[in-house]
């Protein structure tokens, strides 16, 4: 999907209308996500609000840094596990 930011043009960053404009985005993305998936991302965004109304922008962009890395390292770990239980598997099984 592709995300037309053109709304956003022309309008204050810090100003109400671009705030109603980006979170129309917002949730008109999450309204084309999975229903199952839909609780959760409206939860995360507005853990991200919060974040993001509590810093400056700078503070904000390392927080999403933070966050990335943080989910890479859960990914990579998830990645081991799963290689690590499939090569057990593979290598216990009797061969035929």
């Amino acid at each position: 999907m592709t995300i037309d930011l053109s709304s956003l043009q022309g309008l204050d960053p810090n100003g109400p209308e671009w705030e109603a404009a980006r979170k129309r985005l917002i949730l008109d993305y999450i309204d084309t996500c999975p229903e199952e998936r839909q609780i959760a991302l409206l939860e995360f965004q507005g853990l991200l609000d919060q974040a993001r109304a509590k810093m400056t922008s700078l503070e904000f962009l390392m927080f999403l840094q933070e966050q990335m890395l943080e989910n890479l390292l859960n990914l990579d770990d998830q990645l081991t596990y799963l290689k690590n239980t499939i090569s057990d598997s593979t290598e216990s099984s009797p061969e035929p």
